[in-house]
């Protein structure tokens, strides 16, 4: 699942992380998910800010990725984050190696460079709660680049389409929380079509609206891909909506003018950037609740970068100076100044903690400072809804034995209950976040965590985890 925004137009590629949309005015959306709208009726989003904000922002911490730099030669960008503050991106020594690799960062241990799949430059492109990469490889002197899914150190290149050549390209853009990897892939024909890649790195062709390209840039853990396509023609380019039970659909057709997407999380909902009256605005769009335009800190424009399992938005806008400030939106607060509060000019990605990046995205300005690992903190306790508490949880399965840890949950006032659900009847309840569980049987099972906090109020999480024999 995708944290922060990637943008793509046609075959351009760039090597940061999620999406961003637009909605043309005076079209309308009583929108959900699924059904396709007249497109003549009109457009009434909802109101630019909560009724009664309860405005909460009021600092942020910041850790540097790549210390010391430039003085020890090091150049690299951030690109993604998960809800553990771990980051992946790519990194270049200036001194050492003759070029740009992937790598992995944790806060308390620093970054540990990827390695496997041939040579020249790599990425990463996502990071999933259990630490494992998406990204893309030069994968030799004569082959194209290779999409890969690095656990550990080793990255392990991922299927191409059947009947494709050797030097067609594949790129790894999003994973999930169960390993499932949505990017793009040449086809025989050497186009380009979006692409979705099993925990075993069996590719499935998502096919496309109608032209001859698409790609992928999101998916979340329902298994739901957000993404581009061209239509018939290949004169226009509409981004979709994916999903197993319902094939690609045209997201434009159903939503207005997109020209961007900012990501898909858990619950369905997709932010991104929107035309409103000829300027871009961001937005948040809600399956039960149709589309919410975001507003602006004051002046004409903004967009989305980053979104959330909570629906917390980050962004950046004009302000009725004229300069452009970082934001972010929570439900319940609206739109604030993220710049104005911490002097941190621009954000992209966000995870359940309120963590967010800034500094380069990409590696075409490797003069700037090195990126950074930012903490918003709120007054309430994380910019939580009205005191209800944050639910999230990692795991590992090396075999039928899993271990979790559900340190990624959050309160303002503490979590005093961590009630698990195994999916095969089973519950069991700790005051303590880490635990482990052996299943029955290797598959995939639907594990629920509940937590309560010491007010009463409770927040439920669900992840598909896959269990292995580990034979």
């Amino acid at each position: 699942m995708r944290l922060f925004g990637r943008t793509r137009y046609g075959s351009a590629r760039s090597g940061s992380s999620r999406l961003l949309l637009r909605i043309a005015s005076g079209l309308t959306v009583a929108l959900v998910a699924g059904c396709r709208r007249d497109a003549t009726s009109p457009l009434d989003p909802d109101p630019l800010s909560p009724s009664g904000a309860q405005h909460a922002l009021t600092g942020a911490s910041a850790i540097d990725i790549f210390p010391g730099a430039p003085a020890n030669g090091l150049r690299g960008d951030a690109r993604a984050l998960n809800d553990m503050g771990q980051v992946t991106g790519t990194l270049l020594d200036l001194y050492g190696a003759p070029d740009a690799q992937a790598y992995r960062w944790t806060p308390a241990a620093g970054w540990v460079l990827l390695h496997g799949v041939c040579c020249g430059t790599a990425w990463g492109s996502d990071i999933n709660n259990i630490g494992v990469v998406a990204g893309t490889a030069q994968a030799g002197f004569i082959s194209g680049t290779r999409a890969f899914r690095a656990v550990g150190a080793t990255m392990t290149a991922l299927d191409t389409l059947p009947g494709s050549a050797i030097d067609g390209d594949t790129h790894a853009n999003a994973i999930n929380a169960s390993g499932f990897i949505a990017g793009d892939a040449t086809t025989p024909s050497f186009s380009e079509h979006a692409v979705l890649w099993s925990p075993s790195n069996a590719v499935r062709d998502l096919g496309t609206l109608g032209g001859s390209s698409s790609s992928a840039t999101d998916v979340n853990d329902a298994g739901q891909v957000i993404g581009w396509s061209y239509l018939v023609g290949d004169a226009v380019q509409h981004f979709f909506v994916w999903s197993s039970s319902a094939g690609m659909r045209d997201l434009t057709q159903m939503l207005g003018s997109i020209t961007s997407l900012a990501g898909i999380n858990n619950a369905g909902q997709i932010a991104g950037t929107m035309s409103v009256s000829g300027a871009s605005h961001a937005f948040l769009y809600s399956p039960a609740s149709g589309l919410r335009d975001l507003g602006t800190l004051g002046g004409a424009t903004s967009s989305a970068t980053g979104l959330n399992d909570n629906g917390q938005v980050v962004g950046s806008s004009a302000t009725s100076s004229g300069t452009t400030h970082a934001f972010l939106w929570t439900p319940t607060g609206g739109m604030e100044d993220i710049t104005a509060v911490t002097g941190i000019p621009e954000v992209h990605g966000l995870n359940d903690a309120l963590q967010t990046l800034t500094g380069r995205a990409d590696f075409t300005h490797v003069a700037d400072p090195s990126p950074r690992l930012v903490q918003l903190s709120m007054s309430n306790g994380g910019g939580l809804r009205e005191g209800i508490p944050v639910a999230g949880f990692a795991w590992s399965c090396p075999s039928r034995q899993c271990s979790f840890d559900a340190s990624a949950s959050a309160d303002d006032i503490g979590i005093v209950s961590y009630a698990w659900s195994w999916s095969d009847g089973r519950t069991e309840s700790h005051p303590y976040p880490v635990t482990s569980n052996t299943f029955p049987l290797a598959g995939r099972y639907e594990v629920r965590l509940t937590v309560t906090d010491t007010d009463g109020h409770t927040a439920t999480v669900m992840h598909v985890v896959t269990v292995s024999s580990g034979e």
